[in-house]
């Protein structure tokens, strides 16, 4: 009965819109993506058909509903497709809501691509651009036409005319905000316009230098920077720092940068004056430098220390850290150049490896040259290794604190502080045997001078027959002033070496250490005189033969050929110090001041090439100081032939009072030359501990400036080194050696005097009177009548403290010359008058001769002589020396108000300065005796007495 129901069912009745097919649609899935069938709906419980929906499927999921098919189930799974029906309204609705959405969104991203093509963007930003010029929002319009200008479109030439008609018409902007567009131009990176911006700005900064001086610098900065010949204007640049200096004092880093112009221009005082204000402010700058530098040629060694030490510290630092970093990428280029040359060599087989190295050395060479990361570390690090010499500058500054600190706990301590200091910049120093010499040296320098030696032993040791090695060290003995030692080496070199270099460099050595002129003529021949320094030192030597011979043409002739030569010559510190010697010599030869101006700057240009030569900053500060009392005197001297008395005595004949001493003494202070020679003169000392005339300088300036701490400075720092300066043995031959040079001089002055200069004449015939009793202290005859005479014209004509001096001692000797004729006083002490002048005989037969004494208190030349002493001493009583106290004591003449003035520091200090530079002159021992004994102090002068007779040296009584 069931069966025969299901076979009276149409399905086309049960199921209207079904549609016949003819096959089954096909369901192919691959990796998930496919057709297949989905979903179970319109079930029909009669016939147990249902609706499937045909899907695009991806990754199993339906995606898009194509069709619905009627089926039922399959016995062994399955279906069967009965046909196909329309799909569901939620099927086509997914299926119009799905096209949409792609449609929608490939018109989006067709509207996306429009609006973000750099047509479009161009186009409104040009639009923008324009909105905003017109707000005056310039600022927002210029990165608009930037980014115009940069693009690749059809607006782009339009951005870029705007660009140049905005910039043409830059200084009609606020100048406040030019600097917000220059950010503008940098942050985009457009380089477009550079350099009509550069043009501009330089218009506004000569605008608004005066007004706006500040901002006007910061864009002539930027100015500067957008060129592309990056060239500043100086003058420009120089005005406006000085007129930001003025109208904002407080800027410490404009007041650094225009320091640094005064510098290169030489204004100290300058540099002094806008920079001090600032005080610690200065340190992150370069201020700190020129102002520590300042400080320290001005003896203000506490200040400059306070300055150089934070800017030194970084400084060496920063030179650390970029010698590391230049040593890696050295050794990157090795490497690259080592695999290249391995490279290009691959195949060879047949060159020998020592030929292979060599060939190597030379590839590396050209690739470090082209190496454009060595190169650019090079240059830094050559910049950053200039603090060597700041630090060398500071050591001296430490190095002579350390040795006048009179604590000897503090002073040891600020002793290894320099040390540290010293060798913490020795990685500049190069090679090991650089290091070993550099180290020998700075011991010297701190006092110790025998682990100096040590270090020169050991040097000598390691390079045992090297004649090189050996002439290196000879030049740092004559460095350090010892020029015995140096001329030693020197002759070993020249007879041991078998090589002509060797043998010619030693005697380019043995010539410059030679005192005598003939045995420098002899050892300048043995050097090669094919070089142009050799031939110009022959001929500067023969100059300065013919000057003392008196033969002015040669002299000139030779002279002149040796500063050409020296001019033609690649400029190093020992061209410019010697073609600065020979122009000295000329001086002397004319008197014309511009010789001695050209000493100088030569000089000084040669310390600023070797800040740490001792030769060079000796004769520095000597010529220098030269110049200074050139300067202090004026033109009221033809210094022609005058040069080997240009000392601080040349001073006392443009004074005769305490007032007009003064004068003179302040304008001599003021001297810039003379604060530059001071301060070389301590750095002299420093690198020179040896040199006793540097010692025996600065003691004399000290004791005339009335520089206490000088003074107790210079005492300290012997004191520290006492054991290492030269002892010569008594000789007791005193100074009849000298005898023919002194002869020579007598005769030279005897033919100056007569000279239209008054002044002239006066030094002249001053000079004659000095040599000429240093000629009797010889034993030679001279007219003592026409001496005191001529003593007597002089003091009339030209009254001054040099003219009384010469006077005084020409009454004295007088005095003594009547003595003579005394048995006693011939006997008894006379008998030294070839170690001791006749003034100090005079004074010894007053204080230990009772029965000389009155005859030479009624001798009237003594009469005339303690006058004049006496008039010297009221008007100079803190400058009367002991010899003068002592003759004026003898004859009851303010005895008790010099005394007062004995018991200064100061004059205590010279006395044991002097006793300790001299250890062997019986002048000084008898002084120092009288010294000590007149304030009290007999065990002291007993125990002088003593030091100098277990040396040997007699003391009259």
């Amino acid at each position: 009965m069931e069966n025969e129901q299901n076979e009276s069912i149409n399905i086309q009745d049960v199921f209207p819109n079904l549609q016949p097919i003819k096959k089954a649609p096909s369901m192919y899935m691959v990796n998930g993506i496919g057709t297949n069938v989905y979903g179970k709906r319109d079930y029909h419980a009669q016939t147990g058909a249902y609706l499937k929906t045909y899907c695009l499927a991806i990754f199993f999921i339906p995606i898009i509903a194509i069709r619905a098919y009627r089926v039922c189930d399959a016995q062994n799974g399955g279906w069967h497709f009965l046909g196909r029906e329309p799909l569901s309204g939620f099927a086509k609705g997914w299926n119009y809501l799905l096209l949409s959405s792609i449609v929608g969104l490939i018109s989006f991203a067709a509207w996306a691509d429009y609006v973000n093509s750099p047509e479009y963007r161009a186009k409104q930003n040009l639009a923008k651009a324009q909105a905003y010029m017109e707000e005056g929002n310039t600022t927002a319009a210029v990165d608009r036409y930037i980014a115009v200008a940069k693009s690749y479109t059809s607006y782009a030439q339009t951005g870029r005319q705007e660009l140049n008609d905005f910039v043409a018409n830059l200084d009609k902007q606020p100048l406040n905000n030019v600097e917000n567009i220059l950010d503008v131009f940098k942050k985009n990176y457009f380089k477009g316009c550079d350099e009509a911006l550069s043009t501009q700005l330089s218009k506004l900064v000569t605008t608004n230098a005066q007004s706006e001086p500040l901002t006007s610098y910061k864009l002539y900065k930027r100015a500067n920077d957008l060129a592309k010949k990056k060239q500043s204007d100086p003058k420009l640049k120089l005005q406006l720092l000085e007129a930001i200096v003025s109208k904002h004092p407080q800027e410490t880093k404009y007041a650094s940068e225009l320091a640094v112009i005064y510098e290169q221009q030489k204004r100290w005082e300058d540099c002094e004056k806008i920079l001090a204000p600032h005080g610690k402010k200065l340190v992150k700058y370069e201020g700190a430098r020129i102002l520590g530098q300042i400080y320290a040629q001005k003896g203000k060694l506490e200040q400059s220390d306070a300055l150089l030490v934070p800017y030194v510290n970084r400084g060496i630092d920063d030179l650390k850290r970029i010698e590391q970093e230049y040593n890696n990428v050295w050794r990157a280029s090795q490497d690259q150049a080592l695999s290249l040359f391995n490279y290009q060599y691959r195949y060879d087989r047949t060159t020998p490896q020592e030929e292979l190295r060599k060939k190597f050395q030379i590839f590396f060479q050209k690739h470090l040259k082209k190496d454009p990361k060595v190169q650019a570390k090079l240059e830094e690090y050559r910049d950053a290794v200039q603090i060597v010499h700041v630090a060398m500058d500071l050591g001296m500054v430490k190095l002579y604190l350390a040795r006048t600190e009179k604590q000897e706990s503090v002073r040891a301590k600020k002793l290894q502080d320099v040390e540290k200091l010293f060798l913490s910049i020795q990685s500049a120093a190069g090679s090991s045997d650089r290091y070993q010499l550099t180290l020998g040296q700075v011991y010297y320098w701190m006092g110790k001078k025998e682990q100096g030696k040590k270090q020169f032993a050991e040097f000598l040791k390691q390079n045992a027959g090297n004649a090189t090695k050996s002439l290196q060290l000879a030049k740092i003995y004559r460095e350090l002033g010892d020029g015995d030692e140096a001329l030693k080496l020197a002759k070993e070199a020249y007879e041991k070496s078998t090589l002509d270099a060797d043998k010619k460099s030693a005697a380019e050595i043995c010539a410059v250490s030679a005192v005598n002129t003939e045995e420098k003529i002899e050892w300048l021949k043995k050097t090669d005189l094919t070089s142009p320094h050799n031939s110009a030192s022959l001929n500067s030597v023969l100059g300065d033969k013919a000057l003392a011979e008196g033969d002015n043409e040669n002299a000139k002739k030779y002279l002149l050929k040796a500063i050409s030569s020296y001019q033609k010559q690649h400029k190093n510190s020992t061209t410019l110090n010697n073609e600065a010697l020979v122009h000295y010599s000329l001086f002397g030869l004319d008197g014309n001041v511009k010789h001695i101006n050209n000493t100088a700057r030569l000089l000084e240009e040669a310390v600023s090439l070797s800040p740490n030569s001792s030769i060079i900053i000796r004769n520095a500060y000597l010529y220098m100081m030269i110049k200074s009392f050139c300067d202090v005197t004026g033109p009221k001297v033809d210094f022609k032939n005058f040069q080997e008395q240009l000392t601080s005595r040349i001073l006392q004949f443009f004074y005769r009072d305490r007032k007009s001493k003064q004068q003179i003494l302040k304008k001599l202070k003021k001297n810039p030359t003379f604060v530059k020679a001071m301060s070389y003169m301590k750095k002299s000392m420093i690198l020179s501990p040896e040199s006793i005339d540097t010692y025996s300088t600065a003691a004399k300036m000290y004791y005339l400036l009335k520089d206490h701490e000088g003074m107790h400075g210079l005492l300290t720092q012997l004191r520290s080194i006492k054991k290492y300066l030269p002892q010569n043995a008594y000789s007791g031959v005193g100074l009849a050696p000298y005898a023919s040079v002194f002869q020579q001089q007598v005769d030279h002055y005897k033919t100056l005097a007569n000279s239209k200069n008054p002044m002239t004449i006066a030094l002249a015939k001053s000079n004659y009177i000095y040599y000429s009793l240093l000629l009797v202290q010889c034993g030679v005859a001279v007219n003592h009548q026409d001496l005191q005479k001529l003593a007597e014209q002089i003091y009339t004509n030209a009254p001054s403290q040099a003219t009384r001096q010469n006077l005084i001692n020409c009454h004295l000797l007088q005095t003594h010359v009547a003595m003579l004729k005394n048995k006693d006083y011939k006997s008894n002490v006379a008998k030294y008058d070839k170690q001791v002048a006749h003034q100090h005989l005079i004074a010894v037969a007053l204080r230990n001769y009772p029965q000389l004494k009155s005859l030479i208190l009624a001798n009237k030349n003594f009469v005339k002589a303690v006058k004049l002493l006496k008039e010297s001493s009221q008007e100079f009583p803190k400058s009367t020396k002991i010899l003068h106290w002592t003759l004026l004591s003898s004859a009851n003449q303010q005895k008790e108000a010099m005394l007062q003035n004995f018991k200064s520091s100061q004059l205590q200090a010279l006395q044991e300065i002097n006793a300790t530079l001299s250890p062997v002159s019986i002048p000084v021992l008898l002084e120092s005796y009288w010294f000590y004994e007149a304030l009290g102090q007999k065990e002291r002068a007993q125990q002088l007495v003593n030091d100098y007779q277990k040396r040997g040296v007699p003391f009259p009584k």
